[in-house]
């Protein structure tokens, strides 16, 4: 059986037996936390989509490990100024592993999430959704340049006919005309 739950505000695809990292919850670790927040269930072919969430459904996790996420390093620079700051952050993280998925009339239900508690800081989440590869989902042949001979021609016609807005100041030849 399998669930997109969501925890701490986002949203997750989970299983039984499979592990996730999630932003740090107030739970220590070995504590089992149940979700309520069960936005659908799967089991097999059939699928309950909730509105917006699924009636009876929770997932009980246990809180493996109390993790933090990796470094991130600011830094910023303003050339010839002599201005230079560094700043760190590290998310802090909990490793959950999910021990049951339960739907509604199952014997497992529980109640509302009890680990709804707000993150220490916010991070990064695992997602599995694919990346799309941008030069095959623009595959689309280029269309042929619009300027052919004859638009070229047609310009250059054009600004033959118009008028010269610059006069020549008096005595002086006439400025020979330029052809394309």
């Amino acid at each position: 059986m399998e669930a997109i739950v969501k925890i701490s505000g986002k949203q997750y695809r989970v299983a039984e037996g499979a592990r996730l990292t999630v932003d740090r919850l107030a739970s220590k670790v070995g504590d089992e936390v149940s979700f309520g927040d069960v936005l659908l269930l799967a089991d097999g072919a059939k699928a309950t989509i909730g509105k917006p969430v699924v009636e009876g459904a929770a997932v009980t996790a246990r809180v493996v490990a109390a993790t933090r996420g990796p470094k991130i390093v600011v830094y910023k620079y303003k050339a010839k100024k002599r201005y230079r700051r560094t700043q760190g952050a590290r998310a802090e993280q909990s490793l959950l592993e999910v021990i049951a998925v339960s739907g509604p009339g199952s014997k497992k239900t529980a109640g509302p999430a009890k680990a709804d508690a707000a993150p220490a800081k916010a991070g990064k989440a695992e997602s599995k959704t694919p990346k799309i590869d941008s030069k095959a989902a623009n595959s689309e042949p280029k269309a042929a340049k619009p300027a052919s001979k004859a638009a070229k021609a047609a310009t250059a016609d054009a600004r033959a006919e118009s008028p010269k807005t610059k006069s020549a100041p008096e005595g002086t030849p006439p400025d020979p005309e330029v052809v394309e």
